[in-house]
């Protein structure tokens, strides 16, 4: 795969198998971008904030981190997709408080199945 002159989008859809994968793949990002805001709100109970939406400028960001760290959970350090999104809310929300994060090791048994059959 070449990667030169791909967008960070067209990167990130390469890593899904199929256009099925692909399509599960945009909701699930949408979904992780999303929650993040609910829980900004969440954890600001302790001081009344009014309701706000999000600027564009907050949702790219949001959504160029979890782009980020896709491609080096997924392209770098080859964890299976489903393993890949368990982690990218922890990822991303430990990167907008500013805190070090280090994902676990990839262990290639997250995929497998019990019968030891792939």
């Amino acid at each position: 795969m070449s990667v030169v002159g791909k967008s960070k989008v067209e990167l990130v859809y390469s890593l899904a198998h199929n256009q099925a994968q692909r399509e599960m793949l945009a909701r699930r990002l949408i979904e992780i971008v999303r929650k993040s805001f609910d829980l900004d709100q969440s954890y600001s109970r302790l001081i009344v904030l009014p309701q706000r939406t999000p600027t564009q400028a907050e949702i790219m960001e949001r959504t160029n981190i979890v782009f980020d760290w896709f491609l080096r959970l997924r392209g770098d350090m080859n964890y299976s997709l489903p393993k890949t999104l368990d982690l990218l809310p922890t990822a991303l929300s430990k990167q907008l408080l500013g805190e070090d994060w280090k994902p676990p090791p990839a262990d290639r048994a997250w995929g497998e199945r019990v019968d030891g059959h792939r």
